[in-house]
């Protein structure tokens, strides 16, 4: 529709009253005042009509982006085409609107059911393409809301787009969106897609945070991912919580700390898993650095069994080779097999227990048993103890053995017994390069598995 209001007027002689007949040019203005007052939009001007007993009919220009329900006047010019001055009639038109069209004007409600249960008591449709056009458009210049929308039951504000944004909120110096809520969340963001691109959420900060998240008895910000029914959820006052059933937090960069962990009064990073072999609470393929360590408890080497018979718990091996490097743990591995002689000094360390390497793997299944009690068969991987406490078979047949005393591999197969003692220049010592623990327990007779402390010399 064009951006005219049609209108009809009735010209009649001044001083008799009677109706005009002939050829007029008629002039139209709107003005803002009834009298004097300021031009409001063109000026509309139709010349040579036709009119009979006083009687015409035309549409007159308007300017709708400067009309927006505020009072307007029609004044009207007229003269005989193309003879005479212009002669202004009076007074001025008031511009009236119609029942329908005041609930548009300032401060107007409209209020009513929609024509269906999916319809609108107001609905507004922009045709043809724009990228910045705006079907409605909202402001306000000093204080309150460009636009509001308050429901009890449904949507305060909803926005769809086939193919953008379904809303886009934006400011110059302060939020470009501010959501709250007295009891639920305070935004809800969801995403129906199925490609791995189909983010329920992005952010993107040039100077400041990407996400910045608060609580005051919560974690300010708690991601979950995949199924994870039943499982752990922990709750208070944390930072970050990421919860996923392939992983829990992913830390990456090119050029800095993948992941940073800082506490100004406790540990700066925890890790813990929840399995009863304790393996693993924390768990790299690459090396380790840190400035000094503190272990409760022992260091050890994943290591193949090398030897002709099985291995277990306790025994005390030798090296017998090395493994070309194993795409589970990305290293070479030793290989090791039980001692035979007594005070060797290719003595490697103790057997913990045998080791499923494929637990180690970077995909690796989740589940799987990583350690065990059953022996480690020929080929078969196990965990090798080369400093700190463990249990070892040991044989008092070279000696009783007592708290401190070194130790090295008895002439009885995977045993370890008192180390053999010799004199060097005077000096009473055991044989160089034998010993490879000191014991924690004591064994007067016989053999037994006991606490020893490995330190490999």
């Amino acid at each position: 529709m064009t951006a005219a209001i049609s209108y009809q007027g009735r010209l009649t002689d001044p001083t008799t009253g009677a109706p005009l007949s002939g050829t007029y040019d008629l002039e139209f203005t709107l003005w803002s005042l009834s009298g004097g007052g300021v031009q409001v939009g063109p000026t509309t001007t139709r010349n040579g009509q036709i009119i009979a007993n006083g009687l015409y009919s035309t549409d007159i220009n308007v300017d709708h982006e400067l009309v927006h329900g505020q009072e307007l006047w029609l004044r009207i010019r007229v003269r005989e085409t193309g003879v005479g001055t212009w002669e202004t009639l009076i007074p001025r038109v008031q511009v009236l609107p119609t029942m329908y069209a005041m609930s548009l004007r300032p401060g107007a409600q409209i209020q009513g059911e929609p024509p269906t249960s999916d319809g609108a008591v107001l609905r507004v449709e922009m045709d043809g393409f724009y990228t910045n056009g705006n079907a409605v458009w909202g402001t306000s210049p000093a204080t309150g809301y460009g636009v509001r929308g308050e429901s009890t039951n449904g949507y305060g504000v909803y926005g769809y787009s086939s193919s953008t944004w379904g809303v886009w909120g934006h400011s110059d110096d302060s939020w470009g969106g501010h959501f709250t809520s007295n009891e639920g969340d305070g935004i809800v963001v969801d995403t129906n897609g199925t490609a791995i691109y189909d983010h329920a959420g992005r952010f993107t900060a040039n100077w400041g945070w990407g996400v910045y998240a608060t609580s005051e008895h919560n974690q300010a910000l708690r991601g979950e991912a995949g199924d994870v029914t039943d499982k752990s959820m922990p709750g208070g006052a944390w930072g970050v919580v990421g919860i996923g059933q392939s992983g829990g937090t992913w830390g990456s960069s090119w050029n800095n700390w993948g992941v940073y962990g800082d506490s100004h009064n406790y540990r700066g990073v925890q890790g813990n898993t929840d399995r009863t072999d304790r393996n693993y609470g924390l768990h790299t393929y690459d090396n380790l650095y840190s400035l000094n360590y503190h272990l409760a408890g022992a260091i050890m080497n994943v290591a193949q069994n090398g030897g002709g018979e099985a291995l277990e718990p306790g025994d005390v091996v030798v090296f017998s080779g090395m493994l070309a490097p194993r795409e589970e743990v990305g290293a070479p591995l030793i290989q090791v097999t039980k001692a035979d002689s007594a005070n060797s000094t290719a003595v490697a360390g103790v057997v913990y227990r045998r080791i499923n390497i494929k637990a180690l793997a970077e995909d690796a299944e989740p589940g799987l048993e990583v350690t065990s009690e059953k022996p480690a068969q020929p080929g078969e991987y196990l965990l090798l103890v080369v400093q700190g406490p463990a249990q070892v078979k040991a044989s008092a047949l070279a000696g009783a053995i007592q708290p401190g005393d070194l130790l090295s591999s008895a002439g009885q197969q995977g045993y370890a017994a008192r180390g053999a003692e010799v004199i060097i220049e005077g000096i009473r010592t055991t044989v160089p390069g034998t010993v490879f623990g000191k014991a924690l327990e004591p064994l007067d007779k016989g053999q037994k598995l006991i606490y020893i402390f490995v330190t490999l010399q």
